[in-house]
């Protein structure tokens, strides 16, 4: 009975070993995906002010308001390396699970879980997150 228990017990354990994991997943899968949505809001930002400054000088607007609004593009564009930071930071955490979980004795049943599949395919759409669109780097250079 003694070896029945002890088998019962190490199941129960790796159980909640995967239990973890998978809210682990989960968790870091979620804030990964807040931060790619914050930079995808922030590039639509840029990219309006960019086009809005664009237009003021098209419509030779007075210089200080253009002045103004290029400060308020250059301050959108402030913010950009610390969002890029904090992607990167989240890109590691989940990479880091995601390695750990493929490791696990549990990977084939974590494998097919929605949070293993959501996980791994977030980290593929956020590969390409950390890098300006190419016009929008133009026009931050044109402004600083």
């Amino acid at each position: 009975a003694a070896k029945v228990e002890s088998g019962r017990s190490a199941r129960c354990s790796t159980l909640a070993m995967a239990h973890d994991e998978l809210k682990q997943l989960k968790i870091k899968t979620g804030v990964l995906k807040r931060i790619v949505k914050d930079l995808n809001y922030t590039d639509k930002e840029i990219s309006a002010q960019a086009a809005k400054v664009e237009k003021m000088k098209a419509e030779q607007a007075d210089a200080y308001d253009v002045k103004k609004q290029e400060e308020v593009l250059a301050e959108y564009a402030s913010s950009r390396p610390q969002d890029e930071e904090r992607l990167k930071g989240a890109i590691t955490d989940l990479s880091k699970l995601v390695e750990q979980c493929r490791e696990s004795p549990e990977f084939k049943d974590l494998e097919a879980t929605n949070e293993f599949t959501d996980a791994v395919a977030m980290l593929e759409e956020s590969k390409n997150q950390s890098q300006l669109p190419e016009w929008v780097a133009r026009n931050l250079n044109a402004v600083a």
